[in-house]
C-alpha cells in the first residue's frame, strides 16, 4: 500500500507553480498586512480619533509658528493698550499690562504641552524600568515592589504634589542661583523644574503596573525560554525580547499620561505654584485673568477653551490609540 511517504508516488507536477487561472480562482478572505499597518488602518477608519489627530497637529503647529509670525513677544508691555478688547490688531485682546494675549496663549500652550510631553517619556520610563523588573524577576521582588506602589497610590497625589512643590523649590532655586547649574536650567525656572520632579516621583505607578502585568504574561512565552536555553542575560531578555513586545500598551498609556501632565500643570500654574513670570503657561494665563473676569472674560476664556481642547484632543486621540492597537480589534 502506497502512503504519502512513499517517494515513488509522489509526482512532479504536484511541486508547479500555481497558474494565473489558478491563483484567480483562489479566494482572498484578508489581505497579509503587518500589525502596525492594520492598527494605522484601524486609527484612521476611528473619525473621532482622526480628527483630535488633527485638532493635536494644528495645535503645535499653532503654539510653535504663532509666536514666531507675531509682531510682539509675550514678555512686551505695551504702554497704553491695557485691557484691549479683541480686534485685528491683538487677536485676543491684551492683558492688564498691555502683553499681546495671543502670543502669550501660544507661548503658553508651547510650555504645556511640553511640560505634557516631557514629563509623559519620563513617567514612561520610570514606569517601564520599574514594571519590567517587578514582573520578570516575580516573587519577594515583585511583592516588595508593588507594596511600593500600593503605598504610592494610597497617598493623595494632589496634597503631595503641593507640599513637594513647596518644598522642592528653596533648593532648585539656591542650585540655580549657584552658578554651577546648566544654561537650560536657568531658562526652565524653579516651578518648571519641580513640576518635572514631582511627575517624575509619583505619576510612574500606572505604567508599572501595566508593564508588570505584560511581563507577567510574556515571560512565560517559548521565546523567552528559547532566550535563556541560549544564555541571553536577563538584562537582555527583558529590553530586548520583554518590553518591545509590550509597546501597544506602553505607546497608549503615554498618550493618555500627557493630557494628565498638562492639566497637573495647569493647576499648580493656577494656584501659584507653577510656572514663574514673566513665563506664560495656560494655568497661569488662567490664574491671572480671574482677577478681571467679570471685567475682561476674554481673558480668561482663551487660556481656559486652550487647556480644554488640547485635553479633550489627547484623550479622545488615546482612546481611538488603544482600540487600533488592541489586537482583540482585529475583524
Amino acid at each position: 500500500m502506497n502512503t504519502i511517504n512513499d517517494t515513488k508516488v509522489l509526482e512532479k507536477n504536484l511541486f508547479l507553480p500555481a497558474t494565473d487561472e489558478e491563483k484567480a480562482t483562489a479566494e482572498i478572505m484578508r489581505p497579509s498586512v503587518s500589525y502596525w499597518r492594520d492598527a494605522w488602518n484601524r486609527l484612521r477608519a476611528n473619525k473621532v480619533a482622526t480628527g483630535a489627530l488633527v485638532v493635536i497637529i494644528l495645535i503645535i503647529l499653532a503654539a510653535i509658528i504663532g509666536p514666531i509670525i507675531s509682531p510682539y513677544s509675550y514678555e512686551q508691555i505695551i504702554e497704553g493698550q491695557e485691557n484691549l478688547k479683541p480686534s485685528m490688531q491683538h487677536i485676543f485682546g491684551t492683558d492688564s499690562l498691555g502683553r499681546d494675549l495671543f502670543t502669550r496663549t501660544m507661548i503658553g500652550a508651547r510650555i504645556s504641552l511640553a511640560v505634557g510631553v516631557v514629563a509623559a517619556i519620563m513617567i514612561s520610563i520610570i514606569g517601564i524600568i520599574y514594571g519590567a523588573i517587578s514582573g520578570f524577576f516575580g516573587g519577594w521582588v515583585d511583592n516588595i515592589m508593588m507594596r511600593i506602589v500600593d503605598i504610592v497610590y494610597s497617598v493623595p497625589t494632589i496634597l503631595i504634589v503641593i507640599l513637594l512643590q513647596v518644598v522642592l523649590k528653596k533648593p532648585i532655586d539656591s542650585y540655580i542661583k549657584s552658578g554651577h547649574a546648566p544654561a537650560f536650567l536657568n531658562s526652565m525656572g524653579v516651578g518648571l523644574i519641580s513640576i518635572f520632579l514631582v511627575m517624575a516621583l509619583l505619576y510612574w505607578v500606572d505604567m508599572a503596573r501595566i508593564v508588570r502585568g505584560q511581563i507577567l504574561a510574556l515571560k512565560e512565552q517559548e521565546y523567552v525560554l528559547a532566550a535563556k536555553v541560549l544564555g541571553a542575560s536577563n538584562r537582555s531578555i527583558i529590553f530586548k525580547h520583554l518590553i518591545p513586545n509590550c509597546i501597544g500598551q506602553i505607546i497608549v498609556v503615554t498618550t493618555l499620561k500627557i493630557p494628565e501632565a498638562i492639566f497637573t500643570e495647569s493647576f499648580l500654574s493656577f494656584i501659584g505654584l507653577g510656572v514663574s513670570s514673566p513665563m506664560a503657561s495656560l494655568g497661569s494665563l488662567s490664574q491671572t485673568a480671574l482677577k478681571g473676569i467679570y471685567s475682561f472674560p476674554y481673558m480668561l476664556i482663551f487660556p481656559a477653551a486652550a487647556i480644554s481642547v488640547i485635553i479633550l484632543s489627547f484623550n479622545l486621540f488615546g482612546d481611538g490609540l488603544r482600540d487600533a492597537l488592541d489586537p482583540r480589534m482585529k475583524k
